[in-house]
């Protein structure tokens, strides 16, 4: 058996060649996958090495937990039901200069995340090259009450739920070779990022009108909803939930720790919409999951994807607003 094919091939003996939601999955041409009544979403992402994440700052086995988590995030962000089937496909390009080791410890990483959001593998390929190393999933939900980023409306509260900051400090420090143990709460947030599934799914139910994930950076995800929308958004970054360990941290000024947490992204927190007499109702949903959540704006009749943000009682524009692909 190539290279090619061991990858997915350990994967298939470790899940199996059905699970839910899949009738029939890796051995032929094409997977069969049973759907249930509810809507389908469905999202691509591709992590690739020296772009999206560097293996000097950590290990295979968080680069493959990773590539899964940060798709299922977008899934998170659609309002997908975590009791529904969730499915991945796998698209693999392996460096050829890989060690067995590093090999088994990427399809590790990928098997602790399908195990944890309990995901079943519906096929995949793989193929082997001079490199980079290239991490693409596919992963497919059933949303009852699907959330986009076009619903909001002028008059709309602007929430934030889940941490800010933590990943972007985390790389800065790593940069600087700053990798004591008392940081180890940031590293996590870089490394293993969760999908905030049950909470996506619970604000859809409770009526949120827009919803994406900090993928890329606070003020550009918001954005997005903004421009889809087509409205614009005033934002009070005083109110954000910043990560606690970033908070008071000696390396970082307080600009530094906002411009961290509203620019950076890599987050996954979900930044979302709703009426304000949904607000208390999102927030107790949040409090019961353990996540932090804050009203942080309002939607605007300002033109379309037109972000006013203040920190401080004072414009907060920064040159860049976050990662741009």
């Amino acid at each position: 058996m190539g290279r090619e094919f061991e990858v997915i091939a350990r994967l298939a003996r470790r899940f199996g060649r059905s699970g839910p939601g899949v009738e029939h999955g890796i051995g032929s041409d094409c997977a069969i996958l049973s759907a249930p009544s509810a809507p389908q979403i469905i999202s691509i992402d591709t992590l690739i090495e020296g772009v999206h994440f560097d293996t000097r700052f950590m290990t295979f086995e968080d680069a493959g937990y990773r590539a899964v988590t940060t798709c299922l995030s977008d899934l998170a962000a659609g309002g997908a039901d975590p009791s529904l089937p969730l499915i991945a496909l796998a698209a693999l390009t392996i460096r050829r200069d890989m060690d067995d080791s590093s090999l088994r410890a990427l399809e590790n990483g990928v098997a602790q995340a399908f195990d944890e959001f309990k995901v079943t593998l519906a096929g995949g390929d793989t193929v082997v090259a001079p490199g980079p190393l290239a991490l693409t999933f596919t992963v497919i939900g059933y949303a009852p009450k699907p959330l986009t980023r076009s619903g909001a409306k002028p008059g709309h509260s602007v929430m934030v739920a889940g941490y800010l900051g933590g990943a972007g400090a985390a790389l800065r420090l790593l940069q600087k070779c700053r990798a004591a143990n008392n940081n180890e709460g940031l590293f996590r947030a870089y490394r293993r990022p969760r999908p905030l599934l049950e909470l996506g799914f619970r604000l859809a139910e409770i009526g949120a009108s827009a919803c994406a994930d900090v993928s890329d950076g606070l003020l550009a995800d918001a954005g997005r909803i903004a421009e889809q929308s087509g409205l614009g958004m005033t934002l009070d970054l005083n109110t954000i939930p910043m990560h606690p360990d970033l908070t008071g941290h000696p390396d970082f000024s307080d600009d530094k720790c906002m411009e961290l947490a509203a620019t950076f992204g890599d987050d996954y927190a979900l930044v979302f919409a709703c009426a304000p007499d949904r607000e208390k109702a999102m927030l107790d949903s949040a409090k019961k999951q353990g996540l932090p959540c804050a009203k942080i704006g309002e939607c605007t009749k300002d033109p379309a994807g037109c972000v006013n943000a203040l920190w401080r009682g004072k414009p907060f524009n920064p040159a860049h607003k976050g990662y741009e692909h």
